[in-house]
């Protein structure tokens, strides 16, 4: 069943580039409703995404990904495993490095 859910979760995080608004909006929506009921699902695509994608994603693509994560990340905190959190940690500081270089 997660593998289903990993697959809706990738081609919401490609729909996030769609170029209109109402369709960002509404992929974000379905983005976050996915995350809170399964963090762990959501998070761990998320970084696999970015991970295999990155050089591929524009800037305004990554940053609504990024954004989405945190949001999940921030009312899933105490239910979220310490090695999960300490990855996804990890990935934004990657990020962070990647912009600056």
């Amino acid at each position: 069943m997660s593998s289903s859910i990993e697959s809706l979760i990738v081609s919401l995080f490609e729909s996030l580039n769609d170029k209109d608004d109402n369709v960002r909006e509404a992929v974000l929506s379905s983005l976050h409703t996915i995350g809170i009921n399964e963090p762990g699902v959501f998070l761990n695509a998320g970084h696999l995404f970015l991970a295999t994608r990155h050089a591929k994603l524009s800037n305004t693509h990554r940053s609504s990904l990024l954004n989405s994560m945190k949001k999940v990340c921030a009312e899933t905190v105490q239910i979220i495993s310490d090695n999960l959190a300490a990855l996804i940690i990890n990935l934004a500081i990657q990020e962070l490095i990647f912009n600056k270089v």
